[in-house]
C-alpha cells in the first residue's frame, strides 16, 4: 500500500505542481532577472528534500535498494559505461561553438527553454548546482524507485514506458517539445542503468546533459551581449565618422 501511495504521489506531484504553480514562476523568470538565480537554488533544495524523504520512507519500509540501482556492481562494466558517458560528454562540450554560423540554429533549437537558462555567471553557477541535484535525485525517483515498483506487477516494457512517461510529465512546464525530448532521454538513461545495473552512470549522463544546457544558455547570452556591444561600438564609430566627414566638407 505504501509503495502505491509513493508511486501515485510521484506521478501526480510534478505535473500538478507545474499546472498550479509554474505559470506564475515562468512569468517571473521571463520578467525578473534577479529571480532566476533564486529559482535555481530553490529547485535544487526542493529536489534534495524530495529525495531525502523518499529514501527515508524506503529505508523505513525496508525496500531493496540494490534492486533500484542504488549499488555498485562489478567494476568493469560500470567503468566501461562511465568511460563512454564521459567520452560523449567531452565531445559535446568540445563541439559547443557559438558564432555567426551557429547562433540562429541554437536560438531556434533552445527557444522553448531559453527562459529558464542562465544569463550571467552567478546564474550559471547556480544552475550547475541544480543540474547536479536533478541528475542525482530524478534518477533515484524515476529510473530507480518508480521503475522498480512498476516492474513488480507488470512486464519490462510497460514499466519502462510508464516510468519514463512520468519523467516526461515532470518536464511539461517547458513545453511539449522538451517533454518529448525528456521521454527519449529517459529511455536512454534507462538503457544505461539496465546495462550497468547501477544508477551511477545514468546519474552522470543526466548531470552532464543538464550542465551542457546551462553552459549553452550562458554562452548564448554572452555572445548576444558581446554582439550588442559590438553593434553599439560600430554605430558610434559610424556616427563619429559621419560627423568628422561633415566637418571636413564644411
Amino acid at each position: 500500500m505504501w509503495y502505491i501511495l509513493i508511486s501515485l504521489t510521484i506521478t501526480l506531484f510534478f505535473p500538478l505542481n507545474q499546472y498550479l504553480v509554474f505559470p506564475a514562476v515562468r512569468q517571473r523568470l521571463e520578467s525578473d532577472a534577479e529571480y532566476k538565480r533564486r529559482f535555481y537554488l530553490h529547485s535544487a533544495a526542493s529536489l534534495w528534500l524530495l529525495g531525502a524523504v523518499l529514501l527515508l520512507l524506503l529505508w523505513w519500509l525496508d525496500a531493496p535498494f540494490a534492486q533500484m540501482g542504488l549499488t555498485i556492481p562489478a567494476w568493469l562494466p560500470l567503468l566501461n559505461l562511465l568511460a563512454v558517458v564521459l567520452l560523449f560528454a567531452a565531445v559535446a562540450f568540445a563541439r559547443l561553438r557559438i558564432d555567426a554560423s551557429t547562433i540562429d540554429r541554437l536560438r531556434d533549437s533552445y527557444a522553448h527553454v531559453r527562459f529558464c537558462l542562465p544569463d550571467n555567471r552567478p546564474q550559471f553557477k547556480a544552475m550547475l548546482l541544480t543540474s547536479f541535484s536533478a541528475g542525482v535525485v530524478e534518477e533515484i525517483i524515476f529510473r530507480g524507485y518508480l521503475y522498480w515498483h512498476l516492474s513488480q506487477f507488470m512486464s519490462f516494457f510497460p514499466a519502462l514506458i510508464l516510468a519514463n512517461g512520468a519523467f516526461a510529465l515532470g518536464h511539461v512546464w517547458s513545453g511539449g517539445k522538451n517533454a518529448l525530448g525528456a521521454f527519449g532521454f529517459g529511455l536512454l538513461l534507462s538503457l544505461i542503468y539496465l546495462l550497468s545495473g547501477s544508477l551511477l552512470p545514468a546519474m552522470l549522463a543526466h548531470v552532464l546533459l543538464d550542465a551542457y544546457s546551462a553552459l549553452l544558455g550562458y554562452r548564448l547570452s554572452r555572445y548576444e551581449l558581446a554582439a550588442q556591444r559590438t553593434g553599439k561600438e560600430l554605430k558610434g564609430n559610424r556616427e563619429r565618422t559621419e560627423r568628422d566627414t561633415d566637418k571636413l566638407t564644411k
